[in-house]
């Protein structure tokens, strides 16, 4: 049903990310008129124990909420209406339900890196089928990343208790309007899901064998942007009810909320992954055997490049010299944050308005550290990442290290990044069998500039930044925007709430 726009309707939407939860007031233009955020880090339990407690969790969202709605009842925004609530998520991580949608296990996030050593055996006839096309090992590696599977191997009475297996996005959403149907945007996860035609499997499909899972404990799936419910809360003494949107996963969100829906764009997100994405219309994965995955219509499918290390690696290596440097109280206060480095280099290493590019420059100023072939900070330490050769001072031997090899370093992480993304660039170009003609950025990554000239450098593409550095809260708007009838499509809104 088509609504009447007004001045002073607005949207707002939650964004869960891995290190903070952000909520937001948008407008039918796309303005941010509000914002809020509560940190946490999903690695860090004991710093933040009640996220991975699923009732306190769906509190903390729930707060959020009426801190958003407070603005529209008694604060800045006193007078406007929001129209409508959506969330986006980051993805595979669930939480299982009891038959009362009582939570029986803590949060499982796909970042905490769970691998189960017990798997479900294939029956004879997959296992002769997946070694005459070579696959196998692919299958395998899945079976051993899949969530359900560990559960199954560290939690086995969970197979009794569980009536309901929901995404994070299905539990939060469900929590708001008591309506536990997800969407199947939201679906981007180890589960028996036919991403072609966004519904759950066939019963005879190969993944029902491989995960341990039962089909009764998946979710209903709707269209992102279908209405699930309302919202009731009650702020003071104002009673108020909210219709609370399907949304759909975070990349799908960012994406669509950094203004790309069309084929042509190339786009990434640099995050704590980076992720390397673009549209497609025909169902074709980013490599055999790899699924495409749903985006917010029925139009397009999102091929998908994902560095999990992504820009982690420079949390992780500022906080490991913060460490090392501790006695070092004039380099840690001065020097030792991100920010703080970038700066630092673009006065003493590099220029970035020289004549010669700065993916020149850095190759020449790093040409003594190079970055493993390998980086997976779930199975090694970030000191392990840097091999140096030929150089006259080496990190791991010198009792003080210098800011000067620490830049390098720095600026090493960088290059190895963007080369990264190059690389993940031509291989979706190949397999999707088209050319990019510019990139367009979002995440925390995009406020580094010279991570944005090295970008533009090794890709050779014009690169737009975001008007935002986070997106996702704007794509979920958007879908909430759309779903609730303001817009009359996914075009229209973008065109309208994107810059």
């Amino acid at each position: 049903m088509s609504q009447s726009p007004s001045d002073k309707t607005l949207f707002a939407s939650i964004d869960f990310g891995s290190q903070s939860i952000r909520g937001y007031l948008y407008g039918l233009q796309g303005q941010l008129v509000y914002r809020t955020l509560i940190e946490m880090d999903i690695t860090c339990a004991s710093v933040y124990p009640w996220q991975s407690a699923p009732k306190q969790l769906a509190d903390v969202v729930e707060t959020l909420i009426n801190e958003l709605l407070r603005q529209t009842i008694e604060g800045e925004w006193k007078g406007y209406t929001v129209a409508a609530i959506s969330l986006t998520c980051l993805r595979n991580s669930f939480v299982y339900l009891g038959d009362k949608q009582e939570p029986i296990l803590p949060v499982l996030y796909w970042y905490q890196g769970r691998r189960a050593t017990v798997v479900p055996d294939l029956p004879w006839y997959w296992r002769v089928a997946f070694a005459i096309v070579g696959q196998s090992a692919t299958i395998h590696k899945m079976q051993h990343e899949a969530a359900v599977n560990w559960v199954a191997e560290h939690h086995p009475e969970s197979r009794f208790n569980t009536h309901q297996i929901c995404q994070l996005s299905g539990y939060l959403q469900g929590t708001l309007c008591g309506n536990y149907t997800d969407s199947w945007a939201n679906m981007i996860a180890h589960l028996p899901f036919n991403f072609k035609y966004r519904r759950w499997l066939a019963p005879f499909a190969w993944q029902w064998s491989a995960l341990a899972i039962h089909k009764s404990w998946l979710p209903k799936l709707c269209a992102p942007g279908t209405i699930l419910g309302n919202y009731r809360a009650q702020i003071h003494d104002v009673e108020t009810e909210i219709p609370v949107v399907a949304g759909a996963a975070d990349k799908t969100c960012e994406l669509l909320g950094a203004g790309v829906n069309d084929s042509e764009t190339l786009f990434v997100s640099l995050g704590t992954a980076i992720t390397v994405n673009c549209l497609i219309e025909k169902f074709k994965g980013p490599k055999r055997f790899y699924p495409a995955y749903p985006t917010f219509s029925q139009k397009y499918y999102l091929a998908e490049e994902m560095l999990e290390s992504g820009c982690r690696l420079l949390c992780e290596f500022v906080a490991w010299k913060r460490e090392h440097m501790r006695d070092d109280e004039e380099l840690c206060s001065d020097t030792l944050s991100e920010s703080k480095l970038e700066q630092w280099i673009c006065t003493h290493l590099i220029q970035l308005t020289s004549q010669q590019s700065v993916r020149q420059q850095a190759e020449h100023i790093c040409a003594d550290v190079t970055i493993a072939e390998t980086v997976n900070l779930n199975e090694s330490s970030i000191s392990e990442v840097f091999l140096w050769s030929g150089s006259h001072f080496s990190n791991r031997d010198s009792e003080r290290e210098t800011v000067t090899q620490i830049a390098i370093e720095y600026l090493a992480l960088l290059t190895w990044l963007a080369t990264q993304v190059a690389d993940a660039r031509l291989r979706l170009e190949a397999r999707q069998q088209r050319t990019f003609t510019r990139m367009v950025i979002s995440g925390g990554g995009q406020q580094s500039q010279i991570l944005q000239h090295l970008l533009a450098d090794f890709t050779e593409l014009t690169i737009h930044p975001s008007s935002q550095v986070h997106t996702g809260g704007r794509g979920a708007a958007i879908i909430a925007a759309v779903g609730s009838g303001y817009y009359p499509d996914y075009d229209t809104a973008v065109t309208k709430m994107c810059r």
